[in-house]
Formats: C-alpha cells, sequence, structure tokens
C-alpha cells in the first residue's frame, strides 16, 4: 500500500469516507449526487458539499459539472478504494 493512501484518510472526516465509499459504489445519480448523498447519510447538503469540496482536494473525486451532478471518482481515488478493500 502506498504510504500515501495513509496520509489521505487521515484527511478525510468520516462523512467524507462515507461519501468517499458510496461514489466508488454507484453508477448513476438523480436527480444530482449532492441529493442523493444527503438523503441516503441523512445529512444537510451542505455538509455533503463540504465533503465533496475535501475529497476534490485531495485528489479523490472529480465533477463534469458546476452543479456536482455527476461526480465521480478518480484513478487516484480509485486505487484508494482498491487498497482498502483488499
Amino acid at each position: 500500500m502506498r504510504l500515501e493512501y495513509i496520509e489521505l484518510v487521515k484527511q478525510m472526516e468520516p462523512l467524507d469516507a462515507a461519501i468517499f465509499q458510496q461514489i466508488g459504489a454507484a453508477t448513476t445519480f438523480d436527480p444530482s449526487a449532492q441529493e442523493c448523498m444527503a438523503s441516503s447519510l441523512k445529512v444537510h447538503p451542505d455538509e455533503v458539499e463540504v465533503s465533496f469540496a475535501n475529497l476534490h482536494r485531495l485528489g479523490l473525486i472529480g465533477n463534469d459539472n458546476s452543479r456536482v451532478t455527476n461526480v465521480h471518482v478518480t484513478p487516484k481515488g480509485k486505487m484508494l478504494l482498491r487498497a482498502l478493500s483488499d
């Protein structure tokens, strides 16, 4: 396992980790990733937005537009998810 992954996980809040795992497992979000995550995790959409920003800062997720409707896991994020599942 890359040492970098340990540092990435240390920089995540529990909500960040939960959201990251859900993004990694999902294929689509309707009506938006933010609304889906807020509903499934029973948190305010603003909390999800803050987690998205942190995960993006860490290079683990990207988005295809400014409304955060099409969030995806980056290659770096995919490698971290694989390392965590081993």
